[in-house]
């Protein structure tokens, strides 16, 4: 009888009109990509949310991180300054920490606000700069694009999904399971692939070579035989990750070419191989 109510369905239609004016008023592209989706936390939001899980991960690895003035670190601040150089964030206040701990796997991320965290483990596994260029270009990427707003605008909808499938079905771990399924997951596989292709075109800017993404998600593969099916990860499969990376492949050796690195990679080795271990740390020490 409710439906026949003239004040029920004009409060329904309202307030569905008013949301669907919110829901269309906040979508925006992302970079690069294009890719149009809704949004409604601020970068500050996401900075703050960054600054805080930075501190707790501070105090985890508290005596589990190499000094500044390792080599390991050294290298890393290496590739990231080249690529935070094309990224367009050159003015966050970027930390790199490389974090021993032989019982975590291969890792690495980077919070909002510029701070990077990368276990050992994972820099054993890349072969060269290109390749470590490939992993940070992903993370730095999904900073870039602010999935972690995203993903955070996403949860009052998921929320009310839930909550709209346990009134039909009179159960709450069903309601959890079709909207993990349904959307969450696939949302989460849909920024880690946009990630990989923000990263690769990212790289290939920073003139790194593109096509040791490749490699390096193969390696991956060979160490992740125990990872779940894909529709039922919050990532894509490797074997998706080098496919699609392949199909993107000309359009990401396109825009290396267009960035002139057939002139500037020269300068770049030669640079490199002309400091000595101190002049690494100095040079290190005027970027982060």
């Amino acid at each position: 009888m409710l439906m026949y109510n003239r004040r029920v369905q004009a409060t329904v239609a309202i307030v569905g009109g008013g949301i669907f004016v919110f829901y269309i008023s906040n979508i925006e592209p992302a970079p690069v990509s294009g890719r149009k989706r809704f949004i409604i936390t601020t970068p500050n939001i996401e900075e703050a949310l960054g600054n805080y899980q930075y501190d707790s991960l501070l105090k985890e690895y508290r005596g589990r991180t190499y000094a500044d003035n390792h080599p390991d670190v050294i290298r890393v601040k290496r590739v990231m300054k080249r690529l935070i150089a094309v990224s367009g964030m050159e003015d966050i206040d970027w930390k790199v920490h490389v974090v021993v701990d032989p019982s975590v796997g291969p890792n690495a991320m980077v919070l909002p606000g510029g701070k990077v965290f990368v276990y050992a483990s994972m820099l054993s596994l890349t072969a060269n700069d290109d390749q470590l260029a490939t992993v940070f270009s992903h993370e730095t990427a999904h900073q870039l694009a602010r999935h972690i707003g995203e993903k955070l605008s996403k949860q009052p909808f998921y929320s009310f999904a839930v909550l709209a499938t346990w009134l039909l079905t009179g159960s709450t771990g069903l309601a959890n399971l079709v909207i993990q399924f349904a959307l969450s997951l696939p949302a989460s596989r849909q920024m880690e692939s946009e990630a990989d292709y923000i990263g690769l075109m990212m790289m290939s800017q920073a003139c790194y070579d593109p096509r040791q993404a490749i490699p390096f998600w193969q390696t991956m593969e060979k160490q992740s035989m125990m990872r779940p099916m894909e529709f039922m990860s919050d990532h894509p499969s490797d074997r998706t990750r080098i496919a699609q990376i392949s199909q993107w492949m000309p359009k990401a050796l396109e825009i290396r070419e267009q960035s002139q690195c057939h002139s500037t990679q020269k300068y770049f080795d030669e640079l490199r191989n002309s400091f000595t271990f101190y002049q690494g740390i100095r040079d290190s020490d005027t970027t982060f």
